[in-house]
């Protein structure tokens, strides 16, 4: 360790070194730029059907250990093949497949075992 570094201080960085983190501190911040500030309502509607889906008791029995996709607090289709899902959906709503919201139900299993 030098003697600056004990103190506290770090050693003046090389100008590549400086040149290097200049440019990685430029791309971060163009990346964080280019990200929403906040999602969008057809986002955040996705989101809550996903929550809903999650939490309701009767699509935890029905759908237990399947993919659902949800419109609208309703689900629209379901099954153990993502991709089917997503097509079921798509075909049932009209929506282009990535406005769907879809998640996984577990089961009481996954989480207590047995089966």
């Amino acid at each position: 360790m030098g003697h600056e570094e004990a103190n506290g201080t770090l050693p003046s960085p090389t100008p590549e070194n400086q040149a290097r983190y200049e440019e990685w501190c430029r791309k971060q911040e163009e990346y964080w730029a280019s990200l929403p500030r906040q999602l969008t309502e057809e986002e955040a509607e996705q989101f809550r059907d996903m929550a809903w889906a999650e939490q309701d008791p009767d699509v935890q029995r029905l759908y237990a250990y399947k993919w659902v996709a949800v419109y609208r607090r309703k689900v629209v289709a379901a099954g153990d093949d993502l991709g089917e899902v997503l097509a079921e959906a798509s075909r049932v709503t009209g929506l282009p497949e990535g406005k769907i919201a879809v998640t996984s139900i577990p089961g009481v299993e996954t989480f207590f075992g047995g089966r």
